[in-house]
């Protein structure tokens, strides 16, 4: 049978025509579903809670003679505060859900991990509040003041100095330190100095594993020398950034009223440091924001209130109201490379505008920051601040709801009696801080 050349022509164009409408068809579907919201199914699939791994690592926590065991009693600490808004609670925190969860193993033969259970906020704190009542004074920053060395004190650094060489002289009665060299050993370290809270920390114990909020990977306090060899660098290869504790959490997670959410575009809310400085800079970054779009609610003032104060405390009220009311929060970093804003935005449901080069991150990972956190860069702070109200408000909700999803990974629960899950969470079964941690020490 023949067929003519002619309706081969005709069909082979026909094809050609049914195939570039295919084509046609399929790009604008395409350019439709990536510039509309998300389907209810990818919505749903964002909400999902995280799953992290089960380790089966044990821990053995050293219970240390010749001390009262801090972590069986809270009320020995004396913070500034009560320590459920202490900052530094969770040097606290890890090791009490320890004593309680399943990882703990009282046989030091079977422990994959050594806990050395030293607080050393606690103890300074109870240290110079001791010394206080014998008419010493201590200065701001830790700084030896001239009448407690007229009462015989001595600095409370070089004390905590002291209590870790004789805690480590009391571990080292065992053999399980020298057996890897200490590289099994955990240390807590909740302040901003990392590691140096223990001034001969690099001479003793620098093989051992940090878990700690200063994750500084790049840069020096300024107010100390560049090439001051001992001062402490997050170690990615060995130590852990853990979140700070924010003792206001459920106060930022409150529920709100819908007519308010998002009435402040943007808040910044604290001390701005010297002229020139990040926090500086973005103080002046927002103002300028402010004159080119009067229309945007700011809450930008220069204020020293502390985050750690008690919740009854106006000051931290109004800055806990205003937060959670708020869309964007820049989070840069405070006297070290690690703020505790960062928590309490994500806590509030504001989104971080992370102004740091230099930190790394709790958990990254388990967490994509990238999902919900705005990174600017320190060198371009004032054009990252003006791209703010270009976002759209579905790139905002989506935004924040995978920042819900990821939040209470940050908070530590306070106890591990009800737990609901076979690594570790809070009252609501959801994994929490410690469980974090603990995965991060099984990887």
């Amino acid at each position: 049978m023949k067929v003519s050349r002619r309706w081969l022509s005709a069909s082979a164009a026909v094809s050609l025509l049914l195939l570039l409408v295919h084509v046609i068809i399929r790009s604008v579907s395409d350019s439709q579903r990536a510039s509309s919201p998300r389907t209810s199914a990818a919505a749903d699939e964002e909400l999902l809670p995280v799953v992290v791994p089960a380790p089966t690592i044990k821990l053995f926590v050293y219970n240390l003679g010749h001390q009262p065991h801090i972590a069986r009693n809270w009320q020995t600490c004396v913070y500034d505060r009560p320590l459920e808004f202490d900052q530094y609670a969770e040097e606290l925190r890890i090791v009490s859900r320890l004593l309680e969860s399943s990882f703990l193993t009282t046989d030091p033969e079977l422990a994959d991990f050594f806990l050395v259970p030293v607080a050393p906020m606690c103890f300074m704190k109870s240290f110079m509040a001791q010394w206080a009542t014998r008419g010493c004074d201590y200065e701001p920053r830790h700084k030896y003041d001239r009448k407690c060395a007229a009462a015989g004190a001595v600095s409370p650094r070089e004390a905590l100095n002291a209590h870790y060489k004789a805690v480590l002289e009391e571990i080292a009665l065992l053999p399980y330190v020298a057996r890897r060299r200490g590289k099994d050993h955990v240390f807590i370290f909740p302040h901003g100095q990392g590691a140096n809270d223990f001034k001969d920390w690099r001479y003793n114990i620098r093989h051992s594993i940090f878990l700690t909020p200063e994750g500084n990977v790049e840069q020096t306090p300024v107010d100390l020398r560049a090439d001051d060899a001992t001062w402490f660098r997050f170690d990615p290869y060995k130590d852990i950034v853990i979140p700070g504790h924010v003792g206001h959490w459920a106060q930022l997670t409150a529920p709100d009223s819908a007519t308010h959410r998002h009435a402040i575009f943007l808040f910044f809310r604290g001390n701005f440091g010297a002229p020139g400085s990040v926090r500086w800079q973005i103080a002046e970054a927002a103002r300028a924001l402010a004159v080119e779009h009067p229309q945007l609610q700011l809450a930008v003032e220069h204020t020293d209130v502390s985050t750690s104060a008690r919740f009854a405390d106006e000051d931290l009220r109004a800055y806990v109201e205003q937060m959670r009311v708020a869309r964007f929060c820049p989070v840069a970093r405070g006297a070290t490379q690690w703020t505790r804003r960062l928590f309490e935005a994500i806590a509030a449901g504001c989104l971080p505008v992370l102004v740091n080069d230099a930190l790394a991150l709790p958990f990254e990972r388990f967490v994509d920051y990238d999902r919900f956190i705005v990174r600017v860069p320190e060198s371009s702070i004032a054009r990252g601040l003006a791209q703010l109200p270009r976002m759209s408000m579905g790139d905002v909700a989506r935004r924040r709801r995978e920042m819900a999803r990821v939040a209470p990974l940050f908070r530590y629960a306070t106890s591990s009696k009800s737990m609901r899950s076979s690594i570790g969470g809070d009252d609501r079964g959801e994994p929490d801080a410690f469980a974090l941690i603990m995965a991060e020490l099984g990887v």
